[in-house]
């Protein structure tokens, strides 16, 4: 179809029947990109009909292979990137064959093909089988942390899966019940939540100028405020030092408005309320990009502040499998060594697993948890095992549980949502390609040591990077667009076909002269479905 791997989630036909594997790219076109979604299924009815009138308009508009193939420009705009796949050229002449091809063929519908899709756990593409036997299918994606606005990266992401679920959905007509998680509980968020409080205090004392002259106490502590915020990221700790030294300044300032202190902007940080007020709002901002975009909404949206008693619950199910273990500060480790014993560790990316950054990235920026060493003082015993609760330190939010007050850890949450909605077993996983370890691997483990199984997944799908200037994609790079500049210059249905150019497990180039491109071949398929559109209403009794 339109890209090496789109080519795995369209049909693959038995001997002598190739009319629906030759129909499939029009197909995937008309559901992820026709803007009148009412208009799909009668286009695709029509299509057998009016093959004939199809290859015509094909002809009339000159939508030739050589005329719509880009003539080979690469997509990245760079030495060594990606070539464009001539995904137009593939359906121009896919259309121009229909005639003799689709006679008493249903186009309505996958009925009669095989859905194959590329399996990031065995590294193969295989025949996708739904665990139910029929048509019904369990799919968790992994959702953002809502900790800042998302980006064309996440967009990539996002997007790939939409089109990959409308083609099974809309195509093959599996009934998915999508559950998609909201990480409201994180390390950046608290992070996030402590700089954003001592900003707020700040901005309040920016319209006191008389308090602030140069060489008073109050200048001092507002100049080491502005430090914790500026330059290299500051500990939390040092962030929570300068918003005490601000507000004790303040209140011994003489002259101090009554009004500063009442409105409450030098308070003290309350890492609880101030972490879910940051996570609603870019949460709400997350889910409106998505909306703009045209991307379906999950069956399900779980948050992990909503499902602390379910986790500490799950943890507790782990435990009493032997597969984790509780240290004297209150935090709990699942146990690789003791489930390595009777299960597998390492499916997804079995030489990550002595990667030390990987295993630190996965315990969180504020973890106090050296990986480097084989055992620490907080009682972890080996660099692989990774938290499942996090005792909580000062400054960050926490909840009740058996082993002391805390939070639940990263992978964790996931674990524990889609365990509770979708069962002992999911047909497919999918996120990101940097979500596949340590996050899906440790995932995985935890969901197969709760429920005590061999495996607990069916299929996972990962998305790969969005690149810019070969670089990945990311807010700790500053390298980002984020979703609502890029469609100040593009609309939402341009984004999505840039992102159809590239297989969704594909690397992917991001540059001006590459969404240009995209815009353009955007535009011809735009001419051309439109005039497909007036043939059959111009023939249609």
């Amino acid at each position: 179809g339109i890209g090496r791997r789109w080519r795995a989630a369209t049909p693959v036909c038995p001997a002598g029947r190739r009319p629906q594997g030759m129909l499939a790219p029009l197909a995937l076109m008309l559901m992820c990109f026709v803007p009148s979604a009412a208009r799909v299924p009668q286009l695709l009815r029509s299509l057998p009909r009016f093959a004939s009138g199809v290859k015509r308009a094909v002809r009339a508009r000159g939508l030739t292979s050589t005329a719509m193939s880009g003539s080979g420009r690469s997509f990245g705009g760079r030495p060594g990137a990606p070539r464009m796949p001539p995904a137009s050229a593939v359906a121009a002449s896919s259309l121009a064959s229909l005639e003799g091809q689709l006679a008493g063929t249903s186009a309505a519908s996958g009925a009669g093909a095989t859905l194959r899709l590329f399996n990031s756990l065995t590294r193969e593409k295989e025949p996708f089988v739904p665990l139910s036997g029929g048509k019904a299918v369990s799919w968790y994606i992994c959702g953002p942390t809502v900790y800042d606005s998302a980006h064309l990266g996440h967009l990539r992401n996002y997007v790939g899966f939409d089109i990959v679920r409308r083609v099974l959905e809309d195509y093959f007509g599996y009934d998915i019940w999508y559950v998609m998680n909201v990480t409201d509980i994180d390390d950046k968020l608290i992070m996030r939540a402590h700089r954003r409080r001592l900003q707020a205090a700040l901005d309040a004392l920016d319209g006191e100028s008389a308090l602030l002259a140069d060489g008073s106490p109050l200048a001092a502590a507002a100049a080491a405020a502005r430090s914790a915020l500026g330059g290299a990221e500051k500990s939390i700790s040092e962030v929570m030092a300068a918003q005490r030294g601000l507000r004790e300044t303040a209140s011994a300032t003489a002259g101090a408005p009554a009004r500063l202190a009442a409105s409450g902007a030098l308070r003290d940080c309350d890492p609880k309320a101030e972490l879910l007020s940051l996570a609603r709002e870019f949460e709400a901002e997350f889910f409106a990009d998505m909306r703009r975009v045209n991307v379906r909404p999950p069956t399900a949206i779980t948050r992990v502040t909503e499902y602390v008693p379910e986790v500490v619950s799950y943890i507790e199910q782990i435990e009493r499998n032997g597969y984790c273990y509780a240290t004297g500060e209150g935090s709990v480790y699942f146990d690789t060594v003791a489930f390595a014993a009777k299960h597998s560790y390492g499916k997804l990316e079995p030489g990550a697993l002595e990667s030390l950054e990987l295993l630190s990235e996965g315990e969180g920026a504020l973890s106090a948890d050296a990986p480097a060493a084989a055992a620490d003082a907080s009682g972890k015993r080996r660099p692989q095992d990774f938290v499942l609760w996090k005792a909580s330190k000062a400054g960050e939010p926490a909840w009740d549980s058996p082993w002391g007050e805390g939070r639940p850890g990263w992978h964790i949450e996931c674990s524990a949502m889609a365990s509770d909605l979708l069962g002992n077993a999911v047909d497919i996983n999918a996120g990101g390609i940097d979500l596949k370890f340590p996050h899906h691997e440790n995932q995985m483990a935890q969901c197969e040591a709760h429920f005590d199984c061999e495996k607990w997944v069916n299929t996972f799908l990962h998305s790969g990077h969005l690149s810019i200037d070969g670089r990945k994609m990311s807010k700790s790079l500053k390298n980002f667009i984020t979703v609502d500049e890029a469609l100040l210059t593009y609309s939402p249905s341009q984004l999505r076909f840039l992102f159809l150019l590239r297989g969704f497990s594909d690397p992917m180039e991001y540059a001006p002269n590459a969404m240009a491109s995209a815009a353009a071949m955007h535009d011809r398929f735009r001419e051309f479905l439109t005039s497909v559109d007036i043939r059959i209403r111009e023939t249609t009794p």
